[in-house]
């Protein structure tokens, strides 16, 4: 059984019971996202795409987040974790978050979908890429992952506030 721990936005102390001895996960969470820019910026940032190496492999969590708006419907951006979001909190904002990945392929219909949520409404459209941590062939260590996922996301939510 995991124990997460919260320490600061986005970061948390994982420990584990005795029950959960045999696996020993490493965490490492938003790798990569304090350095990401602002949503301005000139080029898209994708969603990442991992292979069956990665899933037999596995894979530490790593949570990216992509910001779409109507102004760039097909091209997302990153944004930190940490920092007030770079995006305008006076719309809504829709979160689109994808599930087990067991080949580590991104989800065909993540695009469409966001880009539907903005044909309605104007708002941001935040795509959680926890694909690092989601692609595993052993699904129960996919299942722990998703708390990790979920309270790096709290963490980022509460920086909305």
């Amino acid at each position: 059984m995991l124990s997460l721990t919260y320490v600061t936005p986005g970061c948390f102390k994982v420990s584990e019971t005795s029950e959960d001895q045999n696996s020993s996960p490493v965490y490492r969470l938003a790798r990569g996202q304090e350095g990401a820019g602002p949503a301005g910026q000139a080029t898209c940032d994708t969603f990442t795409d991992l292979d069956l190496h990665h899933a037999i492999a596995g894979t530490s969590v790593e949570v990216r987040l992509l910001l779409y708006t109507r102004p760039n419907v097909t091209c997302g951006h990153r944004i930190p974790h940490s920092a007030p979001p770079q995006m305008n909190l006076t719309r809504p904002t829709t979160f689109i978050i994808h599930g087990f990945r067991p080949t580590g392929a991104p989800p065909v219909w993540l695009a469409p979908m966001a880009a539907e949520v903005l044909a309605r409404e104007d708002c941001n459209v935040v795509v959680v890429d926890w694909n690092y941590g989601a692609t595993n062939i052993d699904y129960f260590r996919v299942a722990r992952n998703t708390r990790i996922t979920s309270a790096n996301l709290t963490a980022f939510i509460r920086t909305m506030e």
